[in-house]
């Protein structure tokens, strides 16, 4: 499945130069046996058609008008496809109400803030997950980290497949004797990190040392360029605790999202449902992919223009050319 990835833009691009290279020899097969079935019921027709197998000008501007037509299809095919792709790493999010951008971020808040949530009536129990985004440096080299909770996580992202032949590598996060973190593949070549090697972090300007527990795909969450630790390490070692809350609710998550509002409004905390978080990613990746798709377009409508100038170059000079035969008494 990976290879087939890697190799699907080269093989696309192969597939169009071989169609663009191969359509004369289809059209002049075809011209040939169509033009004596033409001839005697359109005349005219049949003489233009047979034009094409020897107008070199003519087989150009076609060729020029296919990859137009081939360009638009790739652009809108590869546009749903990425849509798909990225609304994936969204819809995949399990929760109710999530809260962000919380300006407060003192340890003490934060423990005031959970125990709000954990004690109230409109809130499931167990259900309360927090993730830590942070930017740092690993082995010296820029790097992502989220701070998750184990034991949360996999109910809460499905996305992201953390199992292995023995279990889960979010099972040797929760090891409180060994410092583990977690790399994406994307991480891992990156800075060339195989399972089980040790890496220097450095977080909010502390540093530590870590073992790479194992590599996951992450796809395209957060760019598929990041590595995953404790949520807990995050705040006891890091010292940061500016986290993204989610939960679930008891009654529906549009009667009650206001009164959290309320609350998270006097911390500048952002209070969205999943509903309005799907709603506003699917407006942006739609906006995104009309302006992509705008341009792809405009480039065609572009390359017919100069089709079609070549075409109008190609019938004056062809007209001249029909001029001087029939000078010389040609039909």
């Amino acid at each position: 499945h990976s290879l087939a990835v890697t190799l699907s833009p080269l093989l696309l691009v192969m597939g169009m130069s071989g169609l663009v290279l191969m359509y004369p020899f289809v059209v002049s097969w075809l011209v040939r046996r169509a033009f004596p079935l033409l001839l005697p019921r359109l005349r005219v027709a049949a003489l233009s058609l047979n034009n094409v197998r020897y107008s070199s000008a003519l087989r150009g501007n076609i060729a020029i008008l296919m990859i137009a037509l081939i360009s638009v299809v790739t652009v809108v095919s590869v546009s749903s496809g990425i849509e798909r792709i990225v609304s994936e790493a969204y819809t995949t999010l399990h929760f109710d109400i999530r809260v962000e951008r919380i300006e407060v971020n003192d340890q003490e808040t934060r423990s005031a803030i959970l125990a709000y949530l954990e004690n109230h009536p409109e809130v499931k129990e167990n259900s309360i997950s927090e993730l830590i985004f942070m930017q740092g440096r690993a082995n010296d080299n820029y790097a992502l980290f989220e701070g998750i909770d184990p034991e949360k996580f996999s109910e809460l992202l499905t996305y992201i497949d953390f199992t292995h032949d023995n279990g889960s590598y979010l099972n040797d996060l929760q090891d409180d004797q060994v410092a583990n973190v977690i790399a994406s593949k994307a991480t891992a070549e990156r800075l060339r990190l195989n399972q089980g090697d040790v890496v220097d972090l450095e977080i909010n300007g502390v540093k530590g040392t870590y073992t790479v527990s194992g590599i996951v795909d992450a796809k395209l969450w957060n760019g598929g360029d990041i590595f995953f630790l404790h949520v807990n390490r995050m705040k006891e070692e890091f010292f940061t605790y500016d986290s993204i809350l989610f939960f679930n609710t008891v009654s529906a998550p549009e009667d009650v999202v206001e009164s959290f509002r309320d609350y998270f409004r006097n911390f500048g905390g952002v209070t969205t449902t999943h509903q309005e978080m799907e709603q506003m990613n699917t407006e942006q990746n739609r906006q995104t992919f009309q302006m992509l798709n705008f341009f792809s377009l405009f480039a065609v409508l572009v390359g017919s223009f100069g089709a079609v100038n070549n075409m109008f170059i190609s019938f004056l000079q062809r007209r001249k050319e029909l001029a001087v035969m029939a000078s010389v008494g040609a039909t």
